[in-house]
């Protein structure tokens, strides 16, 4: 923590494979703080040239993505409609909130896109759906909301924006008077109990989720979305790195280790076995901070103080010369 922090401490270690440890440990820190702040920076530009396409707002405002229906059909002549009524500027005022004009203006906005270039429009929803996969997120195609549930459900590729347009009901085509039409009445109320029943949505359920080829399509997560975040692809260098200083730290530490264990054996005249074992247990306990002095027990007392002895008559030598020095200054 005090790497990434740029806050260190007064105890640094003085061997060389711990000495690796902590390069090895600043280096990664410093990879990962730059790799995020990288990631940030690719994230926020990224985000300010790709604005997400969430609404048909969102749509309208843009011009890299074009959009299209089907020539002659009812979500075109529904744009051309809002065009018609929206001539008269007075009654647009007095009879619609602001809300509703405003959104009559971008579709008035949109028809008007389309209708100057035909090229957007298409003759099925079929064409629609094909252009719509080849464009490469290029062209967006606009359908009845029940044709669009149908295809999202054969196809796990295509993708729903926004909202309905504007909400109409289907209807059953009936001669206007009652003489010729008498099951009308019975008709409706029929319609009306299939819905409290809920059975016109077991139909659709039926028939738009489960038969004719439906899928059963993964939750589309939108690429605005995750782009940008730091995955762990993106660090596995750093790991890489880390992870390879560490192996190369263990087997420096490992010929420390030997190397002073050797030294131990030829100092004290002990074995290989006993010095190990000894050293590595006390390299492990953590608690200890003072490692005891291995000596060898068959040593010979009286060698050790001889040469105490010795030591002592070579200090007195040396305070009785630097006297006589003295005098004779």
């Amino acid at each position: 923590m005090g790497s990434i922090m740029t806050q260190g401490c007064d105890i640094l270690p003085k061997a060389i494979g711990t000495r690796w440890v902590c390069g090895m440990w600043w280096f990664f820190a410093v990879i990962v703080c730059q790799t995020y702040i990288a990631q940030l920076s690719a994230s926020m530009t990224s985000a300010l040239e790709n604005e997400p396409i969430n609404s048909v707002d969102d749509l309208a405002k843009q011009t890299k993505i074009r959009y299209g229906a089907i020539v002659g059909g009812s979500t075109l002549e529904f744009f051309k409609e809002v065009l018609s009524s929206s001539k008269s500027f007075s009654y647009y005022l007095m009879h619609l909130s602001l809300h509703q004009a405003s959104k009559d203006k971008t579709y008035r906005h949109m028809y008007e896109t389309m209708a100057a270039n035909p090229a957007v429009l298409v003759t099925s929803n079929d064409e629609g759906e094909e252009r719509v996969l080849k464009s490469k997120n290029t062209y967006a195609f606009f359908m009845e909301s029940s044709t669009i549930e149908y295809k999202l459900k054969r196809n796990c590729k295509l993708k729903k924006v926004g909202g309905e347009l504007d909400s109409k009901d289907y209807g059953i085509a009936m001669p206007a008077s009652e003489y010729n039409s008498p099951f009308r009445t019975d008709i409706n109320r029929a319609i009306l109990r299939l819905k409290e029943l809920t059975t016109l949505d077991k139909i659709k359920n039926k028939w738009w989720h489960e038969k004719y080829g439906a899928q059963k399509c993964e939750p589309t997560v939108d690429e605005n979305d995750i782009e940008g975040d730091l995955e762990m692809e993106n660090l596995m260098g750093a790991f890489v790195v880390l992870v390879v200083g560490l192996v190369f730290c263990l087997f420096i530490t490992a010929i420390e280790f030997m190397n002073e264990v050797r030294n131990i054996v030829v100092r004290e005249q002990v074995t290989h076995k006993e010095v190990f074992i000894k050293e590595l247990k006390a390299s492990l306990n953590f608690f200890q901070l003072q490692k005891p002095v291995l000596r060898n027990p068959s040593r010979a007392p009286s060698i050790a103080s001889s040469d105490s002895d010795e030591r002592r008559e070579n200090q007195a030598k040396a305070i009785e010369n630097f006297m006589n020095l003295e005098k004779a200054v």
